[in-house]
């Protein structure tokens, strides 16, 4: 495995096993947050691209289905993209916030256009909004879910539409 694709790996994996200890009320922060002291800009870099072409992907499986748009494969698939985006945001945001170094902060000023672009590729995609406004639109599908769940929908549709 390439050097970067390790170290990705590695802080994937911390932050999985983070996410999964916070639920065991035995275990103090120190034993659950990842080693924020370990990640170098490098880690960060290379993780946010992998993030984002993770999610890329799993909207592109999305859209490409040939299978009628339902709650569960268009808007819970949705919710689901894009797991490694979040916790290498989250751990790039938490560093960048407590280690305000002059190259922390040309990283964040040189992946914000990419982390909103990407984010505008996702929302402003027109075979995704399809899927999600045939979700909305089928009454009795709609009728069938709980509240939360229909909440879900139409908040996706108006952060696409607005």
């Amino acid at each position: 495995m390439h050097r970067s694709s390790d170290s990705i790996a590695s802080l994937a994996a911390a932050l999985a096993k983070a996410q999964m200890a916070l639920s065991n009320p035995e275990k103090s922060l120190t034993d659950i947050l990842p080693q924020f002291a370990d990640i170098t800009l490098e880690h960060c870099r290379e993780a946010l691209l992998v993030g984002m072409a993770e999610q890329r992907a799993e909207v592109a499986d999305i859209v490409g289905s040939d299978d009628a748009p339902t709650f569960e494969n268009t808007v819970v698939a949705l919710e689901r993209s894009g797991r490694l985006l979040s916790r290498v945001s989250l751990a790039f945001f938490g560093t960048s916030s407590s280690l305000a170094t002059d190259a922390m902060q040309a990283l964040e000023e040189e992946y914000a256009p990419t982390l909103t672009a990407h984010g505008d590729a996702v929302r402003l995609d027109p075979r995704l909004y399809a899927l999600i406004r045939a979700v909305h639109d089928d009454a009795a599908a709609m009728a069938a879910l709980d509240p939360e769940s229909r909440r879900l929908v139409e908040r996706h549709l108006t952060e696409m539409t607005a």
